[in-house]
């Protein structure tokens, strides 16, 4: 269920409806916040109607992602093209999703620029990323971007106890821990008592701040002095990133 982007499962109905869809998107935002999964939901309703994804399978719609080494080459995106120029079945449209778009190499690049201006009559194309300007500039530009932000702490935590059944005292501490990613919350859930291994906070704060950048750069510019601060004091000390996380979080908060 994609629980906090209602607004946008009501805007990509009405544009899908009143037959204004676009050809080629880019979703792009934090990692785990949705964008891949509201993308296989659209391909659902273009399909079926329906945007709560159900045991039916899709057959004009096909997920593309990164090899073995983490690219996304030239051959796939040849593969890409050739998928778009195929009939969909059933009518409706053959819908391609790049996920991790941001593997792309320069020549898949060039090939994915080529299919996006002169795109097959009845296809959707949709890039999915988490660093928007990972693309060059003339694809990037062609492209309708929609921003995907960190969910509200709230509706982590809700999701987390209505969706997942995990407790309510740990349902609200990985809300607080996760700035805003479902998926960050629901892997500290599955995977931290396992491994006992948490995120690499540096990491995490280059991503808030680059996804703060990209969604309202001057409203968003204290929260960006405080994180860039917090990011120098982290790799100038050994600080213990379980209490520097939790300290952030809360800082930020007030902000």
């Amino acid at each position: 269920m994609l629980i906090g982007y209602e607004e946008r499962i009501k805007a990509f109905k009405n544009l899908a409806k009143s037959g204004n869809l676009g050809q080629s998107y880019l979703f792009f935002g934090d990692h785990g916040v949705g964008k891949s999964s509201f993308a296989k939901s659209l391909g659902y309703f273009l399909e079926f109607g329906d945007f709560e994804i159900g045991g039916r399978s899709l057959v004009n719609m096909r997920v593309f992602r990164p090899n073995e080494k983490n690219v996304i080459g030239i051959g796939e995106a040849m593969n890409v093209r050739h998928f778009l120029w195929e009939t969909p079945l059933g009518g409706g449209r053959r819908f391609a999703i790049i996920d991790n778009a941001e593997t792309l190499t320069p020549e898949a690049q060039g090939a994915m620029l080529k299919i996006v201006e002169e795109p097959p009559t009845k296809a959707l194309l949709v890039f999915v990323t988490y660093d928007a300007e990972a693309l060059f500039p003339p694809l990037l530009s062609r492209l309708t971007k929609i921003y995907f932000p960190r969910l509200p702490r709230k509706t982590v935590g809700e999701i987390l106890m209505k969706d997942y059944k995990v407790p309510a005292e740990e349902a609200e501490r990985l809300a607080a821990e996760s700035f805003g990613s479902l998926g960050r919350a629901l892997d500290t859930h599955y995977l931290g008592q396992k491994t006992a291994a948490e995120p690499d906070l540096t990491s995490e704060i280059e991503e808030e701040i680059l996804a703060l950048r990209q969604s309202n750069l001057k409203k968003n510019a204290p929260k960006i002095g405080f994180l860039l601060n917090k990011l120098t004091l982290l790799k100038r000390y050994n600080l213990n990133e379980n209490l520097a996380r939790r300290a952030i979080v809360y800082e930020i908060q007030k902000l």
